[in-house]
């Protein structure tokens, strides 16, 4: 659909499905490009429609990436989600804007590949905006525009297919994003914490989703020459304050994203 408007407008807003959206949305993303011309893209602050006093999972008010290619948010870290109170009413840089709202330049779009078919549902965003990123972009957050997400609506979040996408995708992007050695550091931490992971899952009788974990890694070996073509060519510098947010959330017991 978009290549079709290609040359025709000068910026794209991807919206899904089951967002409700506010008065001015719009019209503040667009106006919110004006801060800084090197912004590719951007997001704005995402609400829970089923608890619009709480931030949406998937995006929140903007998201990180930890050293290990962790996804948060402020607003949103694992399963712990924020009251908004107005902490995120700001403009700021991120590392990832969601994919739920995601304002764009058309021409970064098409420069950069636009989203790679091979990643599906899941963290196809993240990887734009990662590669956006090491051609020199910028990604931004812009608190004054507010939408509402209802989110599962493709995948549930307790669901494996969804815990198997987002294993293969987030190896995929690391392998993308990462020299070679770096994706080998990389891959051995998170593999072991994700296979001890996997083995939890297989003890408590969650066979289902200990197989989605080994499935993402196996079909990832499968097809990982395919993203040599896209892979990218200058290192990936993460904004956010978290080196690794599972140590920060799990260990540290730092649950929100003031306390990072």
């Amino acid at each position: 659909g978009l290549e079709q408007l290609r040359g025709k407008y000068e910026f794209f807003i991807l919206l899904n499905s089951d967002v409700e959206v506010t008065e001015g949305w719009d019209c503040k993303l667009l106006e919110a490009f004006q801060r800084d011309e090197k912004i590719a893209a951007l997001q704005p602050k995402i609400l829970s429609a089923q608890n619009p006093k709480v931030f949406d999972y998937a995006g929140a008010g903007g998201g990180f990436l930890d050293t290990l290619y962790y996804p948060y948010c402020r607003g949103r870290i694992w399963n712990v989600i924020e009251e908004d109170k107005g902490q995120y009413d700001d403009f700021c840089l991120v590392d990832w804007a969601s994919g739920a709202c995601l304002a764009i330049r058309s021409a970064c779009f098409f420069e950069h590949g636009g989203f790679d078919a091979h990643f599906f549902a899941h963290m196809e965003e993240i990887d734009l905006c990662v590669r956006m990123q090491q051609a020199g972009w910028k990604i931004a957050y812009t608190g004054d525009s507010v939408v509402y997400h209802l989110g599962g609506a493709t995948l549930d979040r307790s669901s494996p297919k969804k815990l198997y996408l987002n294993i293969k995708n987030s190896i995929s992007l690391i392998y993308k994003a990462e020299s070679t050695f770096n994706f080998a550091v990389i891959f051995i931490l998170k593999f072991v914490v994700e296979i001890l992971a996997a083995l939890a899952y297989i003890l408590n009788g969650k066979k289902e989703f200990g197989k989605a974990i080994f499935r993402g890694y196996d079909d990832f070996f499968e097809s990982k020459e395919q993203f040599l073509k896209t892979k990218g060519k200058k290192k990936f510098s993460k904004k956010g304050p978290s080196y690794w947010i599972y140590w920060d959330f799990w260990v540290n017991r730092k649950k929100t994203f003031d306390r990072l």
